[in-house]
């Protein structure tokens, strides 16, 4: 099924698996090292562990759609947040499933799921301090407020790999995603001299374009301007997006996205020669 304004299985089944996978993956972290990632958190009650859970459990759906060229609609966003916590609920269903009482019994052959849940949300400890060793003690119920929090971060999660389909370059003509041919880096000086190829890129002529990418500077340059060649699959129409990034203090380059842009190119462009040699 491939309906671009309804349901696209591919999405989801391949989002179940990275699901399921996910889940897998924080319990056998948990085993072998003793850290469950899904409940780390900064400071208290950010989420970070939830949010990068609710991205695994959601990332098939963006391999689904780089990989079958789809445009994610309005139900597969619901989808893949659904999946997002269903992964949570698999976190906490797996510790269930395979946990051994100190008695050698398994907890599912003596609780239900429900008195275990309760148990492991009120019951846990926090830890503070940067090596974690300051026990704050039982949560109580403050831990089903934690419980919440969680949940939305793993929906935040899930979103996120939403919003990162949404920056996909995409042929308008086609309704596919441009496919990575090359990438040329250009450095320079500073402002100035990177305000001049911004002028040449804008210029709207080809070999002013074509010199842009080319010339490029040496050393210790404080701006850098990535070009990078993309072609649709279908129609072979070929783009060049330009990302621009600034030196921060600390001498890392940091992304300038109001400064970035697309030029589509003609046919048999002299530009698209430029990313062979690289």
């Amino acid at each position: 099924m491939n309906n671009k304004n309804g349901l696209h299985i591919q999405i989801v089944v391949f989002s179940l698996i990275t699901s399921v996978l996910t889940a897998l993956a924080n319990l056998l972290v948990e085993n072998i090292v003793g850290i469950n990632i899904f409940s780390f958190g900064l400071w208290f009650i950010l989420p970070v562990g939830a949010v990068l859970i609710g991205m695994g459990g959601a990332s098939g759906g963006f391999l689904a759609c780089k990989y079958f060229n789809i445009m994610p609609s309005k139900i597969d966003a619901i989808f893949l947040t659904a999946i997002a916590a269903f992964t949570m609920f698999l976190i906490y269903y797996l510790g269930y499933s395979t946990l051994v009482l100190d008695d050698g019994l398994l907890a599912k052959n003596v609780v239900d799921f429900s008195t275990y849940l309760d148990v492991v949300v009120t019951k846990a400890h926090m830890k503070v301090g940067r090596s974690l060793s300051s026990d704050t003690g039982e949560v109580g119920s403050f831990g089903y407020w934690l419980l919440v929090i969680r949940f939305v971060g793993v929906l935040i999660g899930g979103f996120a790999i939403l919003a990162t389909l949404k920056e996909l370059p995409v042929c308008s003509d086609c309704d596919v995603y441009y496919k990575k041919i090359g990438v040329r880096e250009n450095l320079q000086a500073n402002a100035e001299t990177a305000q001049t190829i911004l002028e040449k890129i804008k210029s709207g002529s080809e070999q002013e374009y074509a010199n842009a990418i080319e010339n490029t500077g040496k050393g210790d340059c404080d701006v850098k301007i990535d070009f990078t060649l993309m072609r649709c699959p279908k129609c072979q129409t070929e783009m060049v997006t330009e990302d621009f990034f600034v030196k921060n203090k600390d001498r890392n380059f940091v992304a300038v996205k109001e400064l970035n842009g697309k030029t589509i190119l003609p046919k048999d462009s002299i530009i698209t020669s430029l990313f062979n040699k690289v």
